[in-house]
C-alpha cells in the first residue's frame, strides 16, 4: 500500500553556485488579493529583461490584508542591475514596496518574511535531525517511561489541536474528520487513510509514512509503536466523541508492516 511521494520542500532557500541570484519581497496592497493578470505582469516585465524565475512564493492569508510575494530571481543573463529590477517589479499594479534580500555566499535564503504562520497561527519548522532526536533520546534515556511522556505530550497536543480545527472548520462533524485528515498531511505527520467508523464509539484508520515510526525501525526498542502519535490521536478523538478513548495501534511500519493501523475505542 504504497503512494508514490512528490515531496514539497518549504525552506525557501536555495544553492546559487556561481549564478547572480538575489531575492525580493514584494508587498502587494490588499486589493492585489483576488485580481488577476499579476503574476502575468511580472513575468513579462522579467522576461522582456532576461531574468529567471527561480523561485516564487505568495504569502496570502487574508483579503483584508496586505500580500507578499517572495521571488528568487536569476540576473546573470540580464543587462539590469538589481536596483533597476526592484524599480521594475515596483512598478507592477498594487505593489506598495519591494525589498532587496542579498544573497550568502552560495546560498539565497528568505531573511525578510517573519514569523511563519500556518492557518493564521505562528508555526515553527522542525527539521528530522530534531524531531528525530526528540524522539528516540527521550524513549533511550527513559524507557517505559519515556513512552509514557511521549503519549501524554501528543494527548495534550492532539487535544488543543482538535480545538483550533473545530475554531476554524465549524461544528460538522463529517467537516472537522475530513480537515484533520488534511492537516494531518500538510503538516507532514503522515498520510492518513481509510478512517471507518465501524460502530458508534469505534474508529480504525491507517496512516501511511508515520514520521514517528519512521523513527523507531532504526531504534533497539522491545515495543516498536508510536506513543506520541497515539497520543495526538486519542486527545484528538476524545474530543471528537465527546468520551473518553483508548487508542491502539494494531499494524506498524517499525515491525515490517506497509502502514500503520489505529483502532480507536471509546471507553464507558
Amino acid at each position: 500500500m504504497k503512494d508514490k511521494l512528490y515531496p514539497f520542500d518549504i525552506s525557501r532557500l536555495l544553492y546559487t553556485r556561481g549564478r547572480n541570484v538575489f531575492g525580493f519581497a514584494i508587498i502587494f496592497s490588499p486589493d492585489a488579493f483576488y485580481q488577476k493578470g499579476i503574476l502575468y505582469e511580472l513575468s513579462k516585465i522579467l522576461f522582456e529583461n532576461n531574468i529567471g524565475i527561480l523561485y516564487i512564493s505568495f504569502t496570502r492569508n487574508s483579503p483584508d490584508t496586505d500580500m507578499g510575494v517572495l521571488l528568487f530571481l536569476d540576473l546573470t543573463d540580464s543587462s539590469i542591475s538589481v536596483k533597476e529590477t526592484k524599480k521594475l517589479l515596483a512598478s507592477v499594479k498594487h505593489v506598495k514596496n519591494v525589498y532587496i534580500i542579498e544573497p550568502f555566499e552560495n546560498i539565497i535564503v528568505d531573511t525578510f518574511f517573519f514569523p511563519i504562520t500556518l492557518l493564521g497561527e505562528r508555526a515553527i519548522i522542525f527539521r528530522k535531525p530534531f524531531f528525530e532526536s526528540f524522539i528516540s533520546e527521550v524513549q533511550k534515556r527513559m524507557g517505559r517511561g519515556g513512552s509514557a511522556v511521549l503519549y501524554h505530550i501528543g494527548y495534550y497536543i492532539g487535544s488543543h489541536v482538535y480545538d483550533s480545527h473545530k475554531r476554524i472548520i465549524g461544528n460538522d462533524p463529517q467537516k472537522i474528520l475530513n480537515f484533520g485528515k488534511i492537516i494531518c498531511k500538510n503538516v507532514g505527520y503522515g498520510m492518513m487513510k481509510e478512517i471507518k467508523i465501524k460502530k458508534e464509539g469505534v474508529i480504525t484508520l491507517k496512516i501511511l509514512n508515520n514520521f514517528e515510526c519512521e523513527i523507531n525501525k532504526n531504534l533497539n526498542l522491545e515495543n516498536k509503536e508510536s506513543h506520541f502519535m497515539r497520543g495526538i490521536l486519542a486527545g484528538w478523538f476524545e474530543k471528537y466523541l465527546g468520551k473518553k478513548v483508548m487508542v491502539k495501534e494494531t499494524k506498524c511500519i517499525a515491525r515490517g508492516d506497509d502502514y500503520c493501523e489505529y483502532y480507536i475505542t471509546t471507553i464507558e
